[in-house]
């Protein structure tokens, strides 16, 4: 039986923290080692992990100083033993049947989640299937690239070997979409995938919003842009396809997010602000991603920046 690497990234969490590591160690399947990383945090998240170490061998602990979550990711893949490795979040829980839900026989195996939010439930669908060809993981790619399911890190299992062979590590650098640059960095490496449609995970839904908690400075901006092309383009060179689309999504998903940011600040800020963008992003072929319409907006919106409604 494989063991398995459950690591959990935590900060400032001590209202779930319980919740959660009660629900992984209520699993069926016994074989694993459960990976706290306490990032930092400044409340008793840090005692709650301590406590719980001493109630059970199989809990390691790791505090450090506050670095975000993919460092505390990357914290706790330097020192996972097991052979397959999932990430849970500190305010997620997952079914008693979690573990047991995944076959260990494949490169990559996602189960089903349901988000958990404002008041309700939602189940993110996806279909029992087994991909172990290159064509079927491209057309499934292709058809489900922007899915929940397969974007966020959660409710998923790696392969260690796959990860450590490949020197993969969450993006530290990255304000959000970390979890899909990961996922989608390590689709090149697979040569089979199983998806399983049971619901075993339950995400936490911030409802909180997420274009304020979000925006990014153009640098920033940027940098998200070029992350999340560079791991599309090597799915592309791996399983010979084209993705034009979703680099058209993903140019959409950050100016959006670079726009709010821009609705902050000040007019002489936001004037430097999209000059280092629109420099920057003809280097990144920005403009051929957009239509003729909004090609024209953000060519003279560093000229003009009044144009920006507040």
């Amino acid at each position: 039986m494989p063991k398995v690497s459950i690591i959990v990234p935590i900060y400032n969490s001590e209202m779930h923290l319980s919740r959660c590591i009660d629900s992984i160690l209520a699993q069926t399947y016994t074989d694993f080692e459960l990976i706290l990383i306490n990032d930092g945090s400044t409340d008793k998240s840090g005692e709650i992990s301590d406590y719980y170490a001493t109630k059970d061998k199989r809990i390691i602990v790791i505090h450090k100083e506050s670095g975000g979550t993919s460092s505390a990711r990357n914290s706790g893949l330097t020192i996972a033993k097991g052979d397959y490795i999932t990430f849970v979040d500190s305010d997620d829980t997952i079914s008693t049947d979690y573990l047991s839900s995944f076959t260990y026989n494949y490169d990559f195996e996602i189960a089903g989640l349901e988000t958990i939010g404002m008041n309700k439930a939602i189940y993110v669908p996806i279909s029992t299937d087994t991909l172990s060809s290159d064509t079927e993981i491209a057309d499934w790619f292709i058809k489900d690239s922007d899915a929940m399911y397969l974007t966020t890190i959660c409710c998923k299992m790696f392969r260690t070997d796959i990860i450590q062979e490949s020197s993969l590590k969450s993006d530290t650098s990255l304000k959000r979409g970390e979890d899909t640059i990961f996922v989608y960095n390590y689709l090149p490496y697979c040569n089979s995938i199983k998806l399983i449609s049971n619901i075993v995970y339950q995400y936490n839904f911030d409802a909180t919003s997420i274009d304020q908690k979000y925006s990014l400075n153009s640098k920033e901006c940027v940098n998200h842009i070029y992350a999340k092309i560079s791991s599309i383009e090597k799915i592309e060179k791996r399983f010979n396809v084209k993705l034009n689309e979703l680099k058209k999504l993903a140019y959409a998903t950050y100016l959006h997010l670079f726009y709010t940011h821009l609705k902050s600040i000040h007019k002489d800020e936001k004037i430097s602000e999209l000059k280092i963008f629109r420099d920057s992003s003809n280097k990144l072929q920005l403009w051929q991603a957009l239509n003729i319409k909004d090609y024209i907006y953000w060519r003279i919106l560093p000229i003009f920046p009044s144009l920006q409604s507040h």
